[in-house]
């Protein structure tokens, strides 16, 4: 029997299982908008989606906070991007060229060339799911900055807070102002940025 980390919250396995059964939901439910005749039972399952938004932003939050709780007294840096590269970045690639591929085949690519595909993967556009591989990318990437930034400020903890609540929204306005955009949502991971960051 294999026995949990003495860091380990069991509690997390419950609110990872909300989370999927959310977004379960969110996908069965995501079309009742392109609905032209709308009835009550399609109003009220555009409602339960809407009311189940909170999955995605609770991913977020977990993650964050198994980091956190992982490596909240040694962050052996190298390591850190080694893991991550391995376990999500080698997949995501294999399976965009997959994706590539098959819609290839299907008609729904124009073209299966080393341009086309790199400019998939870059972009995250093989396949819908995949804006959420670029959201925790980001945060894998920034985690090590995070971390010691907040070692610099956690004892200035008003500073802290103040920064934590509204440097995502600055941050969004100048990136959507400023920042070209490259064929991807380059301001998403931001919006998200404050539930990964809640969890110090």
């Amino acid at each position: 029997m294999i026995r949990p980390s003495k860091n380990w919250f069991e509690e997390i396995n419950y609110l990872r299982a909300i989370a999927i059964i959310g977004v379960l939901i969110i996908h069965t439910t995501d079309d009742t908008a392109a609905v032209k005749n709308l009835t009550g039972l399609m109003f009220s399952l555009m409602y339960i989606e809407e009311l189940i938004r909170f999955a995605v932003p609770m991913f977020i939050f977990v993650s964050g906070f198994v980091l956190y709780n992982k490596y909240r007294s040694e962050l052996p840096v190298k390591d850190f991007y080694k893991k991550r590269f391995m376990s999500i970045l080698i997949p995501y690639i294999i399976f965009s060229v997959l994706y590539c591929i098959v819609n290839t085949q299907l008609g729904l690519f124009p073209a299966f060339t080393l341009n086309s595909v790199m400019d998939s993967i870059f972009n995250f556009t093989a396949s819908g799911q995949f804006w959420y591989i670029q959201l925790i990318l980001t945060f894998y990437i920034f985690y090590p900055a995070i971390v010691a930034y907040y070692e610099i400020t956690k004892d200035r903890f008003g500073i802290y807070i103040f920064t934590v609540l509204f440097s995502p929204i600055l941050i969004m306005y100048l990136l959507g102002s400023f920042i070209p955009s490259f064929g991807f949502a380059i301001t998403t991971p931001f919006k998200y940025l404050i539930y990964f960051w809640h969890w110090y």
